[in-house]
């Protein structure tokens, strides 16, 4: 590339261009930091402080995450530290150089200006790791990490006695617990606070259900709406076409994009539940393969994912949601399913089997080499020999599908008619979740004035 004359002084050739702005300079006004050269109006500054950001990001986060057991950890603990300490020293060794050979002109005070005013509020942060009130882990981790406090009440809330621990059958009463302590590794949550705990909780609710009764040959039919709805009008079509009312898990987004589709659910008599608003990941197992609750979510954040998804359903359709919610990615523990029941929330899963068995369709797997793939046969055949060695088959079973596929060949969802025709040759019938667990709904959903009465034939008695 042509260098050309340099652009701080016209009469001098230029040697090299600076790194960010690729603005040419001579050999008496390059400026070199992090083995490049830069020109020397501010724009080392600026990538110093952007690189530096990031890094000490990263040590932040591993911060906040406490203090590790191993002894690597420790290693790895101390050396993050230490160079941590080290870039602020080179950070304020080049600003001091940089504004002592800015003194010299008033060219590039302007751009200095700005280099040191965009890093303020970085610099202000993690600057505060080197007073000598504490190291540097416990208070970055304190003003990066952990929410506002609230004002501390006279004493800790209780936990409400009728909440028990999750299980996986769905209409077991359970005993009653002695009050929770947070997960290993976690800091307690922000005490709760009258205006976010939400409507009591009945004697013996649930925190989570997988499965109804298995007495009652009944299957419930379910389907998680995201963010988008490319099969959603095909599946309602088959539903409608067989008689059949599902229970659909949706997000406020699905809500707010797809609000005619929503009153169409409403109409036809399905039910709809809550699948949080933005979909978010709660835990870490992504990362770790862990389901503890991620660092950075609070109580408060979590309740307003479920109730701004119930406001959109409100404004959409003029009802309410059932209290139902499923997790998005199947990501719960015994935390959130607390935080969701204090707000009449329970958390339905979907039924697993012996070994492999399972209701989940997996019909978000796209890929075909993914080892999660299967052919939308076998998940029919899947589904409609579930358990059938066994003494109760698939009754009371939830199964779980999207209402939304990115299968270009093989969509899961066309093969639902077979799904549903043999699923009642078998003598099952076709519920909402509601119908599944028994309950009576005392709160509004949608399509309850439509509910069918049960067919003795097919709900085996």
């Amino acid at each position: 590339m042509r260098k050309g004359p340099c652009a701080v002084h016209p009469e001098a050739p230029a040697v090299a261009r600076c790194f960010r702005c690729l603005a040419p300079v001579c050999r008496a006004c390059r400026v070199r930091a992090a083995r490049r050269t830069f020109c020397p109006r501010g724009c080392s500054a600026i990538y110093l402080l952007q690189r530096a950001a990031a890094d000490d990001w990263r040590y932040v986060r591993r911060a906040a995450a406490g203090l590790p057991r191993s002894p690597w950890g420790l290693l790895r603990t101390a050396w993050g530290g230490f160079r941590f300490r080290l870039r602020r020293t080179r950070l304020e060794q080049h600003f001091k150089g940089l504004k002592e050979r800015a003194g010299a002109g008033a060219l590039v005070r302007w751009r200095l200006r700005w280099a040191l005013g965009a890093g303020a509020i970085v610099s202000l942060v993690l600057l505060r790791g080197l007073l000598p009130s504490g190291p540097p882990e416990d208070r970055m981790a304190r003003a990066l990490v952990t929410p506002s406090p609230l004002p501390p009440p006279a004493a800790p809330p209780a936990a409400p006695a009728s909440l028990v621990p999750p299980v996986d059958e769905a209409v077991r009463p359970a005993p009653e617990p002695a009050p929770p302590s947070p997960p290993e590794e976690r800091r307690p949550s922000a005490p709760a606070t009258p205006g976010l705990r939400g409507r009591p909780l009945p004697p013996g609710h649930r925190l989570e259900v997988s499965r109804g009764v298995r007495s009652r040959k009944e299957v419930a039919l379910t389907f998680d709406g995201g963010s988008d709805a490319n099969v959603s009008a095909e599946i309602l079509d088959i539903l409608q076409e067989r008689g059949v009312r599902g229970t659909l898990f949706l997000t406020g987004g699905y809500i707010r994009r797809f609000p005619a589709l929503v009153r169409r659910m409403v109409e036809e008599g399905h039910e709809v539940a809550n699948h949080t608003d933005t979909h978010p990941r709660l835990t870490t197992y992504a990362k770790n393969r862990r389901q503890q609750t991620r660092p950075d979510l609070t109580r408060e954040a979590f309740q307003a994912e479920l109730r701004r998804a119930e406001k959109a359903f409100q404004a959409a359709t003029g009802q309410a949601m059932r209290r139902y919610w499923r997790a998005p990615f199947g990501e719960v523990n015994p935390e959130l399913l607390r935080w969701a029941a204090e707000l009449g929330y329970v958390h339905v899963g979907w039924t697993r089997g012996e070994g492999s068995e399972t209701l989940d369709t997996r019909d978000w797997v796209a890929d075909p080499s993914s080892r999660l793939y299967a052919s939308s046969a076998r998940i029919r055949d899947q589904i409609l020999g579930f358990d059938e060695e066994g003494a109760d088959g698939a009754a009371g079973g939830i199964v779980v599908m999207h209402l939304a596929s990115r299968r270009r060949d093989d969509p899961v969802h066309r093969r639902l008619p077979e799904i549903i025709d043999g699923l009642r040759s078998k003598g099952y019938a076709l519920v909402t979740v509601s119908d599944l667990l028994q309950e009576d709904g005392d709160g509004s959903t949608a399509g309850a004035a439509r509910r069918p009465a049960r067919s003795d034939a097919l709900s085996g008695g």
